[in-house]
């Protein structure tokens, strides 16, 4: 049976009003605006269209393969985190029965949240958040794999954009020193020291890659969520 405009309206304003400082983005999205990244919790409806299930997500503001503008940053999440009940289950919420399992759900939520919502962040829990996620499934499977090179990079270019190039360049030499899985790499038709040359250049036209970030942030829709600053 469809859920009709009316019910997610009200699931969306009960989220907003645990979370206030989240901007509704869409009916099941809800960002804010943190220095060069988007974070928030999406409502991810399930294939029964019946229940949905609320994650924690990161995107980032400087593009990658699928493009460097919005539609590019915004075609999937840097980070996608589950949330759990007290059994350790995912929590999947038929949207009939919401008003049910909020409370609860919000509790849990509020404890396994990676980040703050609330306020300006520090430098050092955005640093924390991105290395607690190379620590969970399915990162945490493959050691040294390509996707977890690429988390690291996601890593170093908040710094850049954040602090500066010599702390984006300390990031970049643990990156360098890491002994990488050669395999994964080649699974993915990318070669490691390409990969490291394209990283110094991004910290070499530090200027170019703040300018594409600012660029995205003043995106008509993204301009508008509420915001807040990453403090080294």
């Amino acid at each position: 049976m469809p859920i009709d405009n009316l019910t997610k309206k009200t699931i969306q304003n009960d989220w907003l009003n645990a979370f206030p400082e989240l901007s509704p983005y869409s009916k099941d999205k809800l960002y804010k605006l943190v220095g060069p990244l988007i974070i928030g919790i999406e409502l991810i409806k399930m294939r029964s269209g019946e229940d949905y299930r609320p994650h924690f997500v990161v995107y980032s503001l400087w593009g990658g393969k699928m493009g460097d503008d919005i539609k590019g940053c915004l075609a999937g999440p840097t980070i996608l985190k589950e949330f759990h009940n007290k059994k350790n289950l995912q929590f999947t919420i038929p949207y009939v029965k919401h008003e049910v399992y909020f409370r609860d759900m919000i509790e849990s939520v509020k404890h396994e949240l990676p980040v703050s919502l609330e306020g300006n962040l520090d430098l050092n829990s955005i640093i924390k958040m991105f290395n607690d996620y190379l620590q969970t499934p399915p990162l945490s499977v493959g050691k040294n794999s390509y996707l977890q090179a690429l988390m690291q990079a996601e890593k170093m270019k908040t710094v850049l954009y954040v602090a500066n190039e010599e702390k984006a360049e300390q990031i970049l030499d643990e990156i360098k020193a890491v002994d990488w899985d050669l395999t994964s790499f080649g699974d993915w038709n990318v070669n490691v020291m390409d990969w490291f040359k394209s990283l110094d250049k991004i910290i070499a036209n530090r200027d170019h890659f703040i300018k594409q970030v600012n660029l995205n942030r003043q995106d008509s829709k993204i301009s508008k969520l509420n915001s807040s600053e990453i403090i080294v």
